[in-house]
């Protein structure tokens, strides 16, 4: 699962549009404000042409002298980008009025109109299914808390912070620093994990995972140290070769990592271990919306066929420990030190070759049907387990491994929707369903190959999970 793009549902940012409105508003004891222009039509909003974060914010630097956040952006034909003043600053031109008392604005519809008032209101009472980051007030003590820390890892500001990212699943902020960067992230509950999650992880692994100096575990808030840049080539070869230099650390870190599954569920880290997925799974099939009642029927009659195979990943005797369910390119880098591992939001507590096989879609997606390329990377990854042995080789355990990894990544897809007000999810809709589907088109030897090994492994004294 990837979620790429913006805050703005329909994906406003990085994309071109003809038309752009700025929503600059402003809290002035306790009141809010939106700056609007006056023209020969009238007030009017003002128009934006950039589609990036940077490019926004700079546009509004030099046309008013306003340093903002993007809160938000909504609708569709026009996008509303909605900004939030942050310094105090006096604009160089144009005139606040109060949200509650706009007078009648120039080339908006009265449906646009309702919808910014709705938007107001709503940030204003703090509304659930909405990041925090969208509402006013969100990002001063978000940005002090950060500075503050930033010099009590002993850093040096060098600049005012500069908002880096943000999407319905998390907000960044780049803080120039002496000797280095610093980045602040911000995740929402259902991803509040990451930041202790990530904290757990840079304690024991620190050249493998970025430095974190700081966390505020109820806010989902931390603070990490620049890595530099993310660098992977566009050739086949030389990505298989990357994640083949990859792959080793991410399975030292997961062995590393297997006898803390109590500290990582106190985390907050989602629980898919092998003996719970499946009945997660029966639940999900049952409730979810968006399948047909001939897919409902076909993914009931797979609940067997899926507890043999986490039986048959079990029967690997691969402890659980912590999976990566983005691990993909955009996830990890090189430094002096080697491989570092980044963005531990998507992580749960199960079988590390869900892991793995997260790896070899992409590996896939680069290199299709290469099998070589595949293998390559499967065996690095696979000779940091050799010394574990168990009914079922490790090789053998891997087919298995890729219903486990669909599930787990339908679950977090599930979690993360229930999360957002209905029309935020609307451009998601049938996305766990459509996750779901790729059980049912799975080739059938996986099914029958893993179930006919189960049944194998249970003769050697490993009982499935369909009985127990």
């Amino acid at each position: 699962m990837r979620f790429r793009g913006t805050l703005c549902s329909e994906g406003c940012m990085g994309q071109d549009a003809p038309r752009q409105v700025a929503v600059i508003a402003r809290r002035q004891e306790a009141t809010t404000e939106i700056l609007l222009l006056s023209g020969p039509d009238g007030l009017s909003l003002p128009i934006q042409r950039q589609s990036d974060i940077a490019g926004l914010h700079a546009d509004i630097a030099d046309r008013f002298g306003l340093v903002v956040s993007t809160l938000d952006c909504i609708g569709r034909e026009p996008r509303f980008f909605v900004f939030e003043s942050v310094d105090g600053r006096t604009a160089k031109n144009g005139h606040w009025f109060r949200t509650k008392e706009l007078p009648a604005i120039s080339g908006i519809s009265a449906a646009q109109r309702a919808m910014l008032d709705q938007w107001f209101t709503e940030s204003e009472l703090g509304g659930t299914g909405r990041p925090p980051w969208t509402c006013f007030g969100w990002y001063a003590p978000a940005a002090d808390w950060a500075t503050d820390r930033l010099r009590a890892a002993g850093f040096r500001s060098n600049g005012n912070p500069v908002q880096a990212g943000m999407r319905s699943w998390s907000y960044q902020l780049r803080l120039p620093a002496i000797p280095r960067d610093l980045y602040f992230k911000a995740s929402p509950p259902v991803y509040g994990h990451e930041a202790a999650v990530s904290l757990l992880l840079s304690e024991r692994f620190p050249k493998a995972v970025p430095n974190v100096l700081a966390v505020d575990e109820r806010r989902g808030w931390m603070l990490t140290e620049d890595f530099g840049g993310i660098r992977h080539s566009a050739n086949p070869a030389e990505t298989v070769d990357a994640y083949v230099r990859m792959v080793p650390e991410l399975a030292r870190l997961q062995r590393g990592m297997a006898e803390q599954a109590d500290a990582l569920l106190a985390t907050g880290c989602p629980d898919h271990r092998l003996e719970i997925l499946p009945g997660l799974y029966d639940a999900l099939v049952a409730e979810v919306d968006g399948l047909t009642v001939d897919e409902r029927r076909q993914l009931v009659s797979l609940s067997a066929r899926f507890r043999d195979h986490c039986a048959r990943l079990a029967g690997s005797g691969v402890p659980h420990t912590i999976i990566h369910l983005d691990i993909w390119r955009g996830n990890y880098t090189f430094t002096d030190t080697g491989p570092l591992i980044f963005d531990w939001a998507e992580s749960v507590l199960g079988h590390p070759f869900v892991s793995l096989d997260v790896v070899l879609r992409d590996v896939r997606s680069v290199a299709p049907s290469d099998l070589a390329a595949e293998r390559q990377v499967a065996d690095a990854y696979l000779r940091e387990w050799a010394d574990i042995s168990g009914p079922v080789p490790l090789d053998e355990a891997l087919q298995p491994a890729s219903a486990p990894g669909i599930v787990s990544r339908a679950l977090l897809w599930r979690d993360a929707l229930a999360t957002l007000r209905a029309d935020r999810a609307l451009p998601f809709a049938g996305t766990v369903a459509a996750q779901l589907r790729e059980l049912l088109i799975l080739q059938p030897h996986v099914w029958v190959v893993a179930s006919a090994l189960v049944v194998a492994a249970a003769g050697s004294g490993l009982a499935t999970a369909s009985e127990v």
